[in-house]
Parts: C-alpha cells; sequence; structure tokens
C-alpha cells in the first residue's frame, strides 16, 4: 500500500517546513542490571490523553525539555485557501498539574525554527535566515546571540552534545543547493566552528537527536529521493558513521510525520504504519547493541506535523493536521515507556 505525501511539500519552503522534531524514547533503569537486561514487560509501554493545548490548533510546532517542563513554540495553520497563519507564542507545560501557562513570544517574524536545549537554555536556529537566539525559560527573555556563519538555509538538522550545539545539513532556500556541512556553537563564547562534512552526503529534511555521547540522523532527502540511513556522530573524533537503519519502509518516512528525540540516554524515531497512515509506530534504538525494538503504537489521525517532547519518564505528543485538509489538532498524548 502506498500513500501520497505530495501535500506535504505543497507550501513554498521558506514558509513552512516541519517541526522536525522529535519522537521520544524512555529508559527503565533497574537496579544490579544494564537496561538491554530489562525485561521489556516490565514496561508499562501505554499511550494517555492528556488535557487539550490551550493555544489555536496548529502543526509544525517545534517543542524542547527544561528542568523538568515542557514547551512548545510557533507553529502553523491554515484556511481553504491556503492563506497560512504562523504563530510566535511560547506555551510552558507542567506534567503535575498538567497545565499550559502563556509566555513572552519569540522576537521578529521568522520562518521555521529548529531548537536545542544547552544545559538550561534553548537556542533557536531560525531557519531561512542566520539569526540565533537564546531563550531563558527563569526570566522568559530572549536574547540575540552570533549569528550562523553558514549562510541562510532550510531544512537543516540540529542536536546538543556536551554543552555544545551542532548543527547540519539543510538546503538552500531557494535554488537546487543541498548542503552536507557541519557547524558547532559553544554558549561560553558564543562563537562558530566549522567541522568536518558529512561525508555520507548532502541531505535536507533528516530526523536529529542526541545522546550524551553521540548525535543521530535518520533519513533525509536528496533532491526527491529519500535517504534510509541512520547516522551516528562522535564530537570527540568529529567522525560520522553509519549504523543499523531504522526498520520501517523508507517510502513511509516523510518529514511531516516523523520526530526523533531523546530520554534517558536512547533515541526513539517514530512515524507512521506503512499499513495504516493513522497508526503512529515508535521505535526504540539501543546504541550499545545497534538495534531497534518497536514500542506500542498510537492510533491518530492528525497523523502531519506533529510535535514531541519528553519530560523525565514520558513522551508528549502534541497538535498535528489531518493530511490534505485544513483541520488542526490541539490535542496531547503522553507516552509512558
Amino acid at each position: 500500500m502506498k500513500y501520497d505525501f505530495s501535500f506535504l511539500f505543497s507550501r513554498e519552503e521558506g514558509v513552512c517546513q516541519i517541526s522536525l522534531v522529535l519522537a521520544l524514547s524512555l529508559a527503565l533503569i533497574l537496579p544490579g542490571c544494564s537496561d538491554s537486561e530489562v525485561d521489556s514487560s516490565a514496561r508499562k509501554n501505554v499511550w494517555t490523553r492528556m488535557s487539550d493545548f490551550p493555544g489555536e490548533a496548529r502543526f509544525e510546532a517545534q517543542s524542547f525539555t527544561i528542568n523538568g517542563k515542557g514547551y512548545l513554540v510557533g507553529g502553523y495553520s491554515s484556511n481553504q485557501y491556503n492563506h497560512y497563519t504562523s504563530y510566535r507564542d511560547v506555551w510552558e507545560y507542567n506534567p503535575d498539574s498538567d497545565e499550559w501557562t502563556r509566555k513572552n513570544d519569540v522576537p521578529g517574524i521568522f520562518a521555521i525554527m529548529k531548537i536545542s536545549v544547552i544545559d538550561t537554555k534553548a537556542y533557536v536556529f531560525t531557519q531561512s535566515t542566520v539569526q540565533f537566539w537564546m531563550y531563558d525559560p527563569f526570566n522568559d527573555t530572549w536574547t540575540r546571540k552570533a549569528d550562523f556563519p553558514g549562510g541562510y538555509r532550510s531544512s537543516t538538522s540540529t542536536f546538543t552534545i556536551g554543552g555544545k550545539m551542532y548543527v547540519t545539513c539543510g538546503r538552500e532556500k531557494i535554488g537546487p543547493t543541498y548542503y552536507n556541512d557541519a557547524w558547532e556553537y559553544d554558549p561560553v563564547t558564543d562563537a562558530w566552528t566549522q567541522l568536518a562534512d558529512l561525508l555520507f552526503g548532502a541531505r535536507y529534511f533528516s530526523l536529529a537527536c542526541a545522546t550524551s555521547q553521540h548525535g543521530y540522523l535518520a533519513y533525509g532527502y536528496y533532491n526527491i529521493d529519500t535517504l534510509n540511513e541512520f547516522l551516528e556522530y562522535d564530537p570527540k573524533i568529529d567522525t560520522w558513521k553509519e549504523k543499523t537503519p531504522v526498520p520501517f519502509p523508507s517510502f513511509v518516512f516523510s518529514s511531516q510525520t516523523a520526530n526523533a528525540v531523546t530520554i534517558n540516554d536512547k533515541p526513539f524515531i517514530q512515524s507512521i504504519s506503512s499499513e495504516n497512515s493513522k497508526t503512529l509506530q515508535l521505535f526504540e534504538y539501543d546504541p550499545a547493541g545497534d538495534k531497534w525494538q518497536q514500542m506500542s503504537s498510537l492510533t491518530y489521525e492528525y497523523n502531519g506535523g506533529m510535535t514531541m517532547f519528553s519530560i523525565q519518564s514520558f513522551g508528549y505528543l502534541v497538535g498535528g493536521t489531518i493530511p490534505n485538509s485544513h483541520i488542526f489538532s490541539n490535542q496531547v498524548w503522553r507516552y509512558e515507556y
């Protein structure tokens, strides 16, 4: 069975792209045994619907987590005439009370953002511009930092390891240029350093996440070709390695139907099922064994443009859209590992 994802790429690149953002991982650690030795039957592995997000229903929002709180930023909605409304609002989620609080908006007007957390601050890479901003959730303030030196681009991938942010790949805002370069941002010096190129080739719309030791890229596109790869980055030696691919068909992957995120030092990748587009599949990656395990699925018709973040042993899926429609979701679903 094949699915038509042409609607995902019907908008101009600089206006709307996926919130790559993330799916989730939750690892259970028991005294006296490694995670790989934990009996899978001891995991709860369940989805639960939470209180709805109180802001405007939307898709392609960005999200992140700092100090036990989740944050949702921006996103889009549209009407039947394909007139798009973009949002700059910021919301904080308290998992203890299952409540959302409105915070200060992102300054300026940006296209789409990628966000990585370094210590207790969020760093916003503004795609299709060179602006770079820091958000302090404790003071609810935004501060502009050193501009990205890699030029105007979109569809990049970002992740954080060891107190530094990494930006790689992407494509030119207008034109056929695709990138395989990589950059490191140091918040202490507020400076960018160019690293070794990704030797596996240029790409855009790759899913990205990181553990405490390595960064990961899953899938992506080059021109119209889907890249069914899973790559691991080692910042200590500035090199990339190819690992075992995510075990679902590459044609199911779309930057608007998939997410990646890490909890308890393990990446999870979420995408739709090859058999039923309303089924969201979830896979856990074990870096030590270089293997994948399928987790519990969720039936969810708003299967485009969701965002996901994780808090402690839970992951949260927010928003989305019904494909080929102008119907958007403000639902919130919690996954317990």
